[in-house]
């Protein structure tokens, strides 16, 4: 039984790849697909307007965008197409990458065959259409515990999948890609389990149970911190700095958690420069307002409130947002605020907490803080 007509858009700067690419769909048995080409994103998006796409093959260096960023920009502005990332094999992380950010698969370019290509393309069609029925029985947005439901069911829908094509690549035995298949199953896996430790989290403390309140020391908490991530930072050229921090009252291990989640989410979501972070702190009355300053990527001004609500921030649970809706918990269990701002995207991000200045502090350090003089201090 012939396969219903699909439309394949090719986003790719060498239109030579327009033709390797119809030819491994006629040797893979996909010639259900029919090809267009785009020679830049902004060609890509024209044409995504115009509608009649079911899938985007899209490389993610392109004239006019680089990177990730060409991924985010495609499903901002049309989320509901599956999207296989197009790499050429020295790029193999930055698609890896691309997958957590929403894309539902890649190729490299250097083993692009047929059989791979048909095969992708269907499976990235068959997860969004997955992802939309889930979507159209979408709890109501107050419902936390159907929020959790919905975001484990896509992901676990997508983990049969990869499961079946590991099963597929170990008979005959294509070792590449069974290795590919079961690094993309161990991460849904370990999504699975952040997700349901970050629910955990976020129950213990909503129950408002009562914590003995001790003065902590910002400086000493933001170090530990810093400390819990440095296997993350392993290999990686961050630059995290801080200026001297007071004293406050509080319970010490949810500080030291809030310091890690927001640096984590700041080196996670990293622009095209290495990361730099600084935090730094300033008295205003009784009142210590920490601002938490990176390079990074930015965020849009419609996003800012949202990343404050849990499962509000991605479609996946790579993005579930539960971070900072635990880090919000925290400073407000501490009689404080937290929220974002940003100039935009690829601008930067600023982190503002407020905490009361309940202990009192060297007055050095309230002078240092009014002036806003305080040299960077590398923990």
């Amino acid at each position: 039984m012939p396969r219903t007509p699909r439309n394949l858009l090719l986003i790719e700067d060498n239109r030579a790849y327009l033709r390797l690419v119809q030819e491994c769909l006629r040797d893979g048995g996909g010639r259900e697909f029919e090809v267009a080409w785009a020679g830049s994103l902004a060609e890509g998006l024209d044409h995504c307007d115009q509608g009649d796409v079911d899938v985007v093959l899209l490389d993610l260096l392109l004239p006019d965008n680089m990177g990730t960023d060409t991924l985010k920009k495609l499903r901002k502005e049309h989320p509901g197409l599956p999207i296989v990332v197009f790499t050429g094999v020295d790029d193999e992380d930055i698609a890896a990458e691309a997958v957590r950010f929403g894309a539902q698969d890649y190729i490299c370019k250097g083993r692009l065959t047929g059989e791979t290509l048909v095969r992708s393309l269907r499976y990235a069609i068959d997860t969004k259409r997955a992802e939309r029925a889930l979507v159209a029985h979408d709890p109501p947005p107050d419902d936390l515990g159907q929020r959790v439901r919905k975001r484990v069911e896509t992901t676990f829908k997508a983990m049969d999948v990869l499961t079946a094509r590991l099963q597929e690549a170990l008979d005959p035995p294509r070792l590449a890609d069974a290795r590919q298949h079961a690094d993309a199953l161990a991460t849904k896996t370990r999504e699975v389990r952040r997700l349901l430790d970050h629910i955990g989290e976020y129950e213990a403390l909503a129950n408002g149970t009562e914590r003995a309140l001790s003065p902590v020391a910002l400086d000493d908490a933001f170090d530990q911190a810093l400390a819990r991530l440095q296997p993350t930072l392993e290999g990686e050229p961050a630059r995290i700095t801080r200026t001297e921090l007071p004293t406050i009252r509080g319970v010490e291990d949810e500080i030291v958690r809030l310091f890690e989640i927001l640096l984590e989410n700041a080196i996670r979501h990293r622009g095209e420069q290495a990361p730099e972070i600084h935090l730094s702190a300033s008295l205003e009355e009784e009142t210590w307002h920490l601002t938490l300053v990176d390079n990074g990527a930015g965020i849009e001004d419609e996003d800012l409130d949202r990343l404050l609500e849990p499962l509000q921030a991605g479609e996946d649970l790579a993005g579930a947002g539960m971070g900072t809706a635990i880090a919000r918990r925290i400073v407000r269990d501490h009689g404080g605020e937290l929220w974002f701002t940003s100039p935009g995207p690829g601008q930067g991000t600023t982190v503002h907490v407020t905490l009361m200045a309940s202990v009192p502090t060297p007055p050095g350090i309230q002078r240092r803080a009014r002036e806003e003089a305080s040299e960077p201090q590398t923990p």
